[in-house]
């Protein structure tokens, strides 16, 4: 039993002891362990202060960035539209340009077949006179073998181009 209950010698040393070893951590032990959870508190409280303050700026920033985005965005619709206006504008153009050149090609086609219709009528006409003027190179023939009717032609003919020498 003299483990469980100590005697009043053991009790004194142990009390005496535990007020010794209490004095010295109250003067040095506690003033230093104290310091340095006061430390400790202000480290932390700072830290959280700090970590606060960043959670602040991380929500500016992220509204920024949001704002950014939007702007961004709406930038993009403008160039869209304009991109498409311009395309729109570059399809009327192209459009409006080959009308244009479609009408002067038809203009230019329509000239050139009343050209050639012209050509065409003419070469006709050349032809008739070429076979008219054969013609009547045979009639002629065939009537100037009889020499009075050819002398009494002549003399028509000379007199017609009399007429005209005096008219002009």
């Amino acid at each position: 039993m003299d483990l469980i209950i100590p005697s009043s010698g053991l009790l004194f040393w142990m009390v005496l002891i535990f007020g010794i070893v209490f004095f010295i951590l109250a003067k040095f032990g506690f003033p230093v362990i104290t310091a340095m959870i006061g430390k400790r508190t202000s480290y932390i409280n700072q830290s959280l202060e700090d970590a606060r303050k960043a959670k602040e700026e991380l929500e500016g920033m992220t509204q920024t960035c949001n704002k950014m985005l939007e702007q961004t965005y709406r930038q993009q619709a403008e160039i869209l539209d304009q991109a498409q206006k311009t395309a729109n504008e570059m399809l009327e153009n192209a459009v409006q340009q080959a009308r244009k050149e479609s009408d002067m090609l038809i203009a230019s086609a329509k000239v050139e077949i009343q050209a050639q219709k012209q050509e065409a009528i003419n070469e006709v006409r050349n032809s008739i006179v070429d076979i008219a003027l054969a013609a009547s190179a045979k009639i002629l023939r065939s009537q100037l073998e009889d020499k009075n009717l050819r002398d009494s032609m002549m003399e028509a003919v000379l007199q017609e181009v009399d007429n005209c020498n005096n008219k002009v």
